[in-house]
């Protein structure tokens, strides 16, 4: 057993995380039945507001990805 450091613990300060901007797709496409491929036109950082129209249940699966390869898995601009 170790002595702790001592102290008084305190939660961090920091701003609340806030939405800043909103991006549309600057293109849509199609490459298979079922794919659809959106391109925003850049890089960001956070998070996806998605609203769709359609029957309950259907399943709805979402990759982020800086570039595709031509099997259109996401590739990493940088690796790790």
């Amino acid at each position: 057993v170790v002595e702790g450091p001592g102290g008084v613990m305190d939660a961090q300060v920091m701003p609340a995380i806030k939405v800043r901007q909103t991006i549309q797709p600057v293109a849509e496409t199609q490459p298979e039945e079922g794919v659809y491929l959106f391109d925003m036109g850049q890089n960001f950082p956070g998070w996806w507001r998605i609203r769709t129209e359609g029957d309950t249940g259907v399943r709805l699966r979402v990759k982020a990805a800086e570039t595709l390869n031509d099997s259109l898995f996401p590739t990493p601009l940088q690796p790790g």
